[in-house]
């Protein structure tokens, strides 16, 4: 039967399913070419801390813009009255305790923790997260000292002797943001994402506090101010590194993958393989063994194994079993049975 030339002839073949469509269609490159966008996922708890500190911002743009007056009186009434307690605790080594919390975030361990993080990004070629740090560095001394202290200008607390390092407008605290922001960012670029990251968010919860109380303590920050600047301490690094280096496109690991599983009796142990890449003699049905060099994927289990380095590994492969197996004639007049011990198909 003759088919016309502008008709399209449909081949026999395995129509593939349509789960297998649609993952092969989600993995094609956009029209233009550019690779597929990256997967953003801020998270709940990520859209919390957004909303938190829009609002906390927000606040202190409203109540300390006009100068101190209105409700901006009440609250500095306030942080006075807390930072005049914890200065008046008088317990033995409470003081020392206090000072050593705030030399945490103080600028001479906070400038060399910032160059050593540059450092070991370096050597471990993260270079997205890095980027994404000399960024927030930059973006949080502008805006938190930049925008916010001059439009809040929030003195440092009343009544209270500063016995600790300061400069500046008090709101917000750049030693507390810069010391939440650090530690955000080496939880999210050197800590591997599951139990060790949710384990370090309540170390670095538990830091920020205590550096906090420590700094109010002294008299150089009121709880307003330290509350400001974990928002945006915490929130800023948060949201780039959620956002622009996702975990399943930049993962944080430190191990390399699995290879393959080898056959690394050697030559010398158990069953010789044979020439073109045979079965082994009383090995599983279908499995060939070849013979060669290749990558050492694991170097340490030549050590374990007593093997020397160069010797050859074996890597077993197990190919696709045929569908239907040659036919073979057992005699006259007999059946032909398949090779696989199937029932006769045809007859002579």
């Amino acid at each position: 039967m003759d088919v016309p030339a502008e008709r399209p002839t449909r081949t026999a073949g395995p129509h593939p399913h349509p789960a297998a469509r649609h993952a092969a269609g989600s993995r094609r490159r956009r029209p233009t070419g550019e690779p597929p966008p990256l997967p953003h996922h801020l998270q709940t708890s990520g859209v919390r801390w957004l909303v938190a500190t829009l609002v906390l911002v927000v606040l202190a743009v409203v109540v300390f813009a006009r100068g101190l007056q209105g409700l901006a009186v009440d609250v500095a009434v306030f942080d006075a009255a807390v930072v005049g307690w914890l200065g008046g605790i008088d317990l033995p080594g409470f003081q020392a305790l206090m000072r050593g919390l705030a030399a945490l975030c103080s600028w001479w361990v906070l400038n060399p923790v910032a160059y050593g993080l540059i450092v070991v990004l370096l050597v471990l070629r993260r270079f997205r997260h890095l980027i994404i740090w000399l960024v927030l560095t930059n973006l949080l001394s502008n805006f938190g000292g930049g925008i916010i202290g001059p439009v809040t200008q929030r003195p440092r607390p009343f009544g209270a002797e500063i016995r600790e390092g300061w400069g500046g407008w008090a709101m917000p605290s750049l030693h507390v943001t810069f010391f939440a922001a650090g530690l955000v960012t080496m939880l999210y670029t050197l800590v591997p994402e599951g139990r060790w990251r949710n384990l370090g968010k309540w170390v670095v919860t538990a830091l920020v506090a205590l550096t906090a109380i420590g700094r109010m303590a002294l008299g150089a920050d009121g709880p307003s101010d330290v509350l400001v600047a974990v928002a945006l301490g915490v929130t800023i690094p948060l949201l780039a590194f959620r956002w622009f280096t996702p975990n399943e496109v930049f993962p944080i690991t430190y191990r390399r993958g699995s290879g393959a599983h080898l056959d690394v009796a050697g030559p010398g142990r158990g069953h010789p393989p044979r020439a073109g890449g045979s079965a082994r003699p009383g090995g599983d049905r279908g499995q060939a063994v070849r013979t060669g060099r290749i990558g050492r994927l694991h170097p340490p289990a030549d050590h374990r194994r007593r093997r020397p380095p160069g010797a050859a590994v074996r890597q077993a492969v197990r190919p696709e079993p045929p569908a239907l197996g040659p036919l073979v004639q057992a005699g006259p007049g007999a059946a032909l049975r398949p090779a696989g011990g199937r029932e006769g198909v045809s007859t002579c």
